[in-house]
């Protein structure tokens, strides 16, 4: 009787662990963009129905959202007379694990081709998904314990500790702040193209003050420096169309008082190795417009004197910077390349090390007059793309966003998340990211005194009756 009890126990535990290697991988068709062909809107409800169906087998279950799914799938449909192509691009964690093309003649053909495509992307989620699998069951637990395996905390996965504010009535594309108060209250400042805004965070989420610019002027920065005895600095970097014309604000108390304007540069506020925060500025570079020289600034007499350049890689935008040093204290430069690789360069300035991993993604823009004018239509859009942020102890963070395929930087991005990475010595390591939402990300603020990360989604795109929606989301980073 003992032996059998013995063997129905060992039954069982096979059995329990056959169910969990046998768990669906749960995916979702999160989007279909059409382009081309008629009732667009039909047919991406069609594509995503028939895509979903023919997901579901070979140990996948399709889901509704992307909420529940481990794979998020983006699919593009474009249509030139009788032919078709279908491009789909499977995502888990932000990255790109799978990838499918198709193509067809005519309507016959559009449901043979979704099943075409579906095959494709099962072949290759299943592959990834054992060959994933596989360093697991070799590492362990005890791999993890040694360092090998990198848990993401909650905290910053935004289950726990976090804080989201009422809807915001307007797409925001900016945000800055001023740090912990004696009182709880944190000062920040949020932005769309044209209008500028003071809230207040305490026990509420208060607008203070909303101050607009010109319809010509558009915002393109916003960075605080703290002065002392509850007031603090506001660099707001304006460009009337390629041209900076910047601003400074002062804020005491509740009072935000305009100290200068039309500032012909661009400006940033940045805490390099070792340094306290400072402001940093460049002015306009010509063709390249973010290719100038990279100098520290001061504000003397409602004007910007600069001191001493900052020795960067060549053609380096301000917006697109960090600096880490590493286990020896040298100096690492980080610059995000237009091509959304993270690149590392050493005191020399040479290249050490490139990501493989595509980071950033922003439509925050400016038009170049060429454009205005009739010319150079092709390069008009100049992107500022992700702020690359830093903390103290030497850990970088940098926003992500997703485009759909085949839309390119022009595309509404979204699938927004924050990632922190470390320098190891052989390159930057990623450490953990937020959770990766459905919308957009277009900025976001980490204050190192108090460990918090702020950041922006927008929930509503702008139309021509609505000026858009967004959330301003607070998590603690421990």
């Amino acid at each position: 009787m003992k032996r059998y009890l013995q063997l129905v126990m060992l039954l069982m535990l096979v059995i329990v662990a056959s169910g969990v290697s046998a768990a669906p991988l749960k995916v979702t068709v999160s989007e279909v963009r059409t382009l081309g062909g008629a009732n667009r809107d039909e047919m991406a409800t069609i594509l995503k129905t028939l895509i979903a169906s023919r997901l579901s087998r070979d140990g996948v279950m399709a889901v509704g959202t992307v909420a529940e799914a481990d794979v998020a799938i983006m699919v593009s449909y474009i249509a030139a007379g009788k032919l078709f192509s279908l491009d789909a691009q499977a995502l888990q964690g932000g990255k790109t694990v799978a990838r499918a093309f198709e193509q067809g003649e005519g309507e016959d053909d559009l449901i043979p081709a979704t099943g075409r495509l579906a095959d494709r992307l099962l072949a290759d989620l299943t592959k990834n998904r054992a060959s994933a699998a596989a360093p697991q069951q070799q590492v362990g637990v005890q791999g993890a314990q040694n360092g090998e395996l990198v848990k993401i905390d909650d905290k910053t996965m935004g289950t726990n500790g976090s804080w989201r504010s009422p809807e915001i009535p307007t797409a925001i594309g900016l945000i800055a702040a001023g740090s912990v108060g004696t009182d709880g209250g944190r000062d920040i400042f949020l932005a769309d193209n044209r209008r500028l805004f003071h809230y207040r965070k305490g026990t509420a989420f208060k607008l203070i003050a909303e101050k607009t610019l010109l319809v010509y002027e558009k915002i393109l920065s916003l960075d605080v420096l703290e002065t002392g005895n509850n007031t603090l600095d506001l660099y707001v970097t304006v460009v009337r169309n390629d041209q900076p014309a910047s601003q400074i604000w002062h804020l005491k108390g509740d009072s935000l008082e305009r100290v200068a304007q039309e500032l012909p540069y661009f400006m940033r506020v940045l805490k390099l190795p070792g340094q306290p925060g400072r402001l940093y500025v460049q002015k306009n570079g010509g063709r390249q417009l973010f290719g100038g020289a990279i100098s520290e600034a001061e504000l003397v007499g409602g004007q910007l004197r600069t001191k001493q350049e900052l020795p960067v890689p060549p053609g380096t935008s301000l917006y697109a910077f960090n600096q880490l040093t590493d286990q020896n204290g040298a100096l690492l430069t980080v610059v995000l390349s237009p091509e959304n690789k993270l690149v590392v360069y050493n005191r020399e300035q040479k290249e050490i090390w490139r990501s493989s991993e595509e980071y950033g993604g922003s439509e925050l823009f400016v038009e170049k007059r060429e454009a205005l004018a009739g010319q150079d239509a092709a390069d008009a859009e100049l992107y500022l793309n992700q702020k690359i942020r830093t903390s103290a102890s030497g850990q970088l963070f940098i926003g992500k966003n997703v485009a759909p395929l085949l839309f390119g930087k022009r595309g509404n991005y979204k699938n927004g998340a924050v990632y922190c990475l470390a320098w190891s010595g052989d390159g930057l390591e990623g450490k953990w990211h937020t959770r990766i939402t459905d919308y957009y990300l277009p900025d976001f603020f980490y204050d190192d005194s108090s460990k918090d990360l702020l950041q922006i989604e927008v929930t509503g795109r702008p139309t021509i009756l609505s000026k858009g929606s967004s959330a301003l989301i607070i998590r603690k980073i421990e």
